[in-house]
């Protein structure tokens, strides 16, 4: 099975004008067609349509669908403006606040963003830098500039999709649980759909060479050294064959149905339902998805 990615096939002006109408069509007239809720159920992100038509509300009226324009929205450089008038106290409290917010004494750009009505900008102008501002909050800096490998790229999208049920955002990447700026997958591939589609190829070449070497296979002799070496008898599924599994349980737990997309304090895990401590391979009839409660319930158990 091919996985495919919920974009569109072209991004000509008449192309995303049609988008526009099409998700128009699917929300109730009474109300506002916001960037938001456009970006919840398009194929196009709403930062693409704007920078088309240099607004979301010129885009709007050359769908003619000015009626649905919902007013001004809050940028990051309006964030930004708004932080100029408070103190440095009141900056710091806001640091504090975060940072209390998430039982943690240290606190990235992220993580401030995704729950601030300020930018992330004003604290590390204001103070030279965020690691100093962070000091004068009383947190703990944060290690900056590490490099990410491919397999950190995919593993972090792969962990948002799961969040979400789904394909991810871009400007979902900018927070919890993402650990990567979308801004580092734009500058990696070139931009969010490159990397989008390179995770994909990752995903789907894995599984074609899988199937290739499966049909092409001669019979030998197999010997324990061999036998180790085959992803089947390895404990951890692949990025690839997670994903499949993931993706056919629709994101949720098998057995009380939760889900990260309903639950944010759901996490799911990919189980053997015959465990790999008895014998149980790491191939994706034997594999679906539980909830972290479930499956630490159920332990190396084998179900009757």
């Amino acid at each position: 099975m091919e996985f495919e990615l919920s974009r569109l096939a072209e991004y000509d002006s008449d192309s995303i004008i049609a988008e526009l109408q099409r998700v128009s069509a699917i929300i109730s007239d009474e109300v506002k067609l916001t960037r938001i809720l456009f970006d919840k159920h398009a194929k196009v992100s709403s930062c693409t349509v704007a920078k088309r038509f240099g607004s979301w509300q010129k885009a709007l009226l050359a769908a003619d669908l000015e009626c649905r324009y919902s007013g001004r929205t809050v940028s990051d450089k309006m964030k930004y403006q708004i932080a100029r008038d408070l103190t440095d106290e009141q900056l710091i409290a806001e640091l504090q606040r975060i940072a209390l917010e998430l039982s943690s004494d240290m606190l990235t750009k992220l993580e401030f963003d995704s729950r601030s009505d300020i930018s992330s900008s004003a604290p590390s102008r204001r103070f030279g830098s965020w690691n100093k501002a962070l000091r004068a909050a009383g947190l703990k800096p944060v290690s900056m500039g590490r490099r990410h490998t491919e397999e950190d790229f995919h593993e972090n999208l792969l962990n948002v999709w799961m969040h979400f049920g789904r394909q991810p955002k871009w400007r979902e990447m900018k927070s919890h649980p993402s650990v990567i700026t979308p801004g580092a997958y734009s500058k990696r591939w070139g931009s969010w759909t490159k990397a989008l589609f390179a995770f994909l190829a990752s995903v789907n070449t894995e599984q074609s060479e899988k199937c290739a070497t499966h049909s092409q296979a001669r019979p030998k002799l197999i010997t324990p050294q061999a036998k180790s070496s085959r992803p089947e008898d390895r404990r951890k599924p692949s990025l690839s064959l997670r994903y499949g599994v993931l993706m056919r349980d629709n994101f949720k737990c098998l057995l009380c149905g939760n889900s990260p997309a309903t639950d944010p304090k759901c996490k799911l895990h990919v189980d053997h339902i015959v465990p790999f401590s008895k014998n149980g391979q790491t191939v994706q009839s034997n594999l679906r998805t539980l909830c972290v409660d479930c499956n630490l319930g159920k332990s190396d158990k084998i179900e009757p």
